[in-house]
């Protein structure tokens, strides 16, 4: 029977509708268009400590010094050494800019695998200026997840 006649009531069920979290959109956004659009993709981390990590934005001040960071990685390209052993350059950002990191042979190997866990990544390293002093680069030491810290 295609319609119900008009002396039967149609019964429909009833459903129990929810507004989704904003954690649940954020997936949602990142699965179907690749980029999430209801908050930052960093809002897709909410039990990290950013507190315990110097700011992208504030690298600029620590040249020559050893600092923790952690951000998205939202581009990346392995490169070869003049001795021809692979490396990896990865650009990373967090809510205050972006910076290349490189992550030379030894480290690669050691930890290229943690590059791929996840677009998350926590890194260590030196802050290295430009020649020019109008730039840096972040030279890896080491890379690994973020510990949930709260």
């Amino acid at each position: 029977m295609l319609f119900a006649s008009a002396d039967r009531e149609l019964k429909i069920p009833e459903a129990i509708l929810t507004e989704p979290t904003l954690i649940d959109r954020l997936k949602d956004e990142q699965e179907l268009l690749g980029f999430t659009v209801s908050g930052h993709p960093l809002d897709l981390f909410p039990h990290i400590d950013w507190n315990k990590y110097c700011p992208i934005s504030e690298l600029g001040r620590h040249f020559g010094e050893r600092v923790k960071v952690c951000g998205l990685s939202f581009a990346d390209r392995i490169a070869y050494q003049e001795d021809g052993q692979p490396m990896k350059f990865i650009s990373l950002c967090d809510r205050t800019g972006f910076v290349e990191t490189e992550l030379f042979a030894a480290v690669y190997k050691a930890y290229g695998i943690e590059t791929i866990k996840s677009p998350l990544i926590e890194v260590e390293g030196f802050v290295e200026p430009f020649e020019n002093k109008k730039g840096f680069t972040l030279r890896v030491l080491k890379a690994t997840q973020p510990s949930d810290s709260c």
